[in-house]
């Protein structure tokens, strides 16, 4: 009986371990976003509506700003944009920028903005 107690509570914590190690294999993140040849592009894998405020990472230390909802900086469910670097504000080539997102309603996260060198 001890064994058998002791094989469940071994293969139990090692099955629980394991859980993470394969938690995001099939699925996408939620919001990615990277720089590429001078262009911002967001992938929204979410299945509602997002919009976003991007900003050099210093910048968003100094600034205040007020979340905005319109056609410009909305990306729709499942799909993805891209915009000009030009809408990141204060962004220079080679410093880390950041993106604001939200639903307009409750949701909000942030995330690095990702920047692959041209090929």
């Amino acid at each position: 009986m001890r064994v058998r107690t002791l094989s469940f509570l071994f293969l139990f914590t090692i099955s629980m371990g394991c859980e993470d190690l394969f938690f995001n294999v099939n699925n996408e993140d939620p919001v990615t976003a990277i720089i590429q040849y001078d262009t911002l592009i967001i992938k929204n894998n979410l299945p509602f509506d997002i919009y976003f405020f991007a900003v050099d990472q210093e910048t968003s230390y100094v600034i205040d700003w007020i979340p905005v909802e319109s056609e410009e900086n909305r990306v729709k469910a499942g799909t993805y944009r891209k915009f000009s670097t030009e809408v990141i504000m204060g962004y220079e080539e080679g410093k880390t920028a950041i993106a604001f997102f939200w639903d307009g309603d409750e949701y909000w996260n942030t995330l690095i903005i990702e920047e692959y060198p041209e090929l």
